[in-house]
């Protein structure tokens, strides 16, 4: 009667065999994932700085401020002067007649604008011209 012992006795030996991890399994220290209710919500992007508030700076707080860019025009009398020049001159021609933010992007063409219709009108090299300048026409004298 022993070898049916024996026989009864293995199915359950393989069974409990097969149940359990062999040696040479990794075993894996991981936590189960977090279902996807728990899961963190996704982080939006902060949006863009805003660019400086320029337009009302002088030409010092202008200069100093970072992200701020002079804007420089000619008058009818500069470029006159451009075209006989003076060899005593060595600054730059024109003036400084406002700022803006070096992130405003201007078109390269030059614009003519003044402060205020009637008013000294300025040739700029590019679209950027002083906050509330108005277009205007300049009357250049050729000698």
């Amino acid at each position: 009667m022993r070898p049916l012992v024996m026989l009864c006795a293995l199915p359950a030996l393989l069974v409990s065999a097969c149940s359990q991890p062999s040696p040479d399994a990794a075993v894996s220290t991981a936590a189960p994932a977090a279902p996807a209710a728990e899961l963190a919500p996704a982080v939006e992007p902060e949006p863009p700085p805003a660019p400086p508030a320029c337009s009302g700076l002088d030409q010092e707080a202008c200069e100093a401020a970072e992200g701020c860019s002079t804007i420089r025009g000619l008058s009818a009398e500069d470029l006159a002067q451009l075209q006989r020049p003076d060899p005593a001159f060595s600054g730059v021609p024109g003036s400084i007649l406002g700022c803006t933010s070096s992130e405003q992007g201007c078109k390269e063409v030059e614009t003519m604008a003044a402060a205020a219709a009637g008013e000294t009108c300025y040739l700029f090299g590019d679209s950027c011209v002083p906050e509330g300048w108005v277009p205007c026409k300049m009357k250049i004298a050729v000698d």
